[in-house]
């Protein structure tokens, strides 16, 4: 009797698990049923601790508007892995800066671990509504904890600035304090972002650039070539005339970005460095490879010596017929294209068998309205 009874006890508490299991797994919301996709996804999710899928699917949920989305990001945003956490706040601040969303990014901001409170910082700048500003301004004055949060803190009050003054007064006071040995890839991001052509931002990258040394870390060499590739669009007289010194300088980066930018800042000494940087006894199979690149894109007449001189295979092309400007030429003569990039003349181009753009086809001719006449009957 005492067994029958142990068993209806433990029928009774598997049932009410099985109940719990289902409601837990299958009960969802009237968005996410209709769509058998969307529902897979979703229960894939659950079981997921990554956290760029769950952060995936989330974003997926709140575009189709499933109330799951927000639930689920304030849930995993108490998740003992650091990264889920600077995932969900991400997220979070998506939704509009309110209620309990406000809540758990106040908690994320002042999370213990720098990454976290990192991205919280970083994508509260995202939206602009609600006390977002004031929340940050608030953050930044009294709990940022590292220099990494204060610039980040810069950033976001920048993007969240309601007026040009406004914007201009958080510039002032980044600028003020920045040092070019402090610049690091996530503030030179940031500036980029802020003022690309500030007169102080240039010239701060320009003092960087020219501290470049041999032997620098490769973190240091990432931002030494975001630089210049900065400067080259945006300030090309700063690296104009000292084209030879970039193409040879010891940073692989920096004559990397020399050249690959070459017809962006278009020196006027450009094939004379080339031609001699080619033939140099420093220049290595990698070295010429590059430099040839640098020759392709600039095209013209000049280009198909280059490629003779350092025996580079080309197209049985007669030079009499090639033009002798090449794309920095045209680029004087011409106005840049609306996508920012030096127009360029077809037969520099194809000199060296360089990919056209296909021609725009001609529109069709517009049959006029009406009734057909037919030739035949007159």
């Amino acid at each position: 009797m005492k067994n029958k009874k142990l068993i209806g006890i433990a029928a009774v508490v598997v049932i009410l698990a099985g109940i719990f299991f289902l409601r837990h797994h299958y009960k969802v919301s009237a968005v996410i049923g209709a769509n058998p996709v969307l529902k897979s996804e979703y229960e894939k999710m659950k079981s997921s601790n990554d956290p760029s899928v769950v952060r995936r699917v989330i974003m997926v949920l709140k575009d189709q508007g499933a109330p799951e989305a927000l639930s689920e990001s304030l849930a995993r945003a108490t998740d003992t892995d650091p990264d889920m956490r600077a995932a969900m706040a991400e997220v979070l601040c998506t939704f509009p800066f309110e209620g309990n969303i406000k809540g758990a990014l106040e908690k994320l901001i002042h999370d213990k671990d720098e990454r976290v409170r990192l991205r919280t910082i970083q994508f509260l700048g995202q939206k602009s509504d609600g006390e977002r500003l004031e929340f940050l301004e608030t953050f930044c004055k009294n709990g940022a904890q590292s220099k990494a949060e204060t610039e980040m803190c810069a950033y976001g009050r920048f993007r969240l600035a309601k007026t040009p003054q406004d914007q201009k007064a958080v510039l002032d006071s980044v600028l003020g304090t920045l040092m070019p040995d402090s610049l690091g890839l996530e503030m030179i991001s940031n500036l980029i972002g802020m003022a690309p052509t500030d007169p102080r931002v240039v010239s701060l990258f320009t003092k960087r650039l020219h501290e470049a040394k041999e032997g620098m870390s490769p973190e240091q060499e990432k931002i030494m070539e975001r630089i210049f590739r900065h400067l080259a669009v945006y300030a090309p007289e700063t690296v104009r005339d000292e084209f030879s010194l970039w193409v040879s300088h010891p940073v692989a980066s920096i004559r990397m970005a020399a050249l690959s930018m070459v017809f962006h800042f278009c020196p006027k000494d450009r094939w004379e460095v080339l031609g001699k940087a080619i033939v140099s006894e420093k220049a290595d199979a990698e070295t010429k490879r590059n430099i040839m690149n640098a020759a392709r894109m600039l095209g013209g007449r000049r280009a198909f010596e280059l490629a003779k001189t350092a025996k580079v295979e080309t197209p049985q092309i007669d030079p009499s017929h090639m033009p002798e400007e090449d794309s920095c030429d045209v680029k004087a003569k011409n106005a840049v294209n609306p996508h920012g990039m030096p127009m360029r003349s077809a037969p520099a181009a194809a000199s060296l068998g360089a990919i056209q753009p296909e021609a725009p086809a001609a529109p069709a001719a517009v049959q006029p309205r009406g009734r057909k006449i037919n030739k035949s009957r007159r």
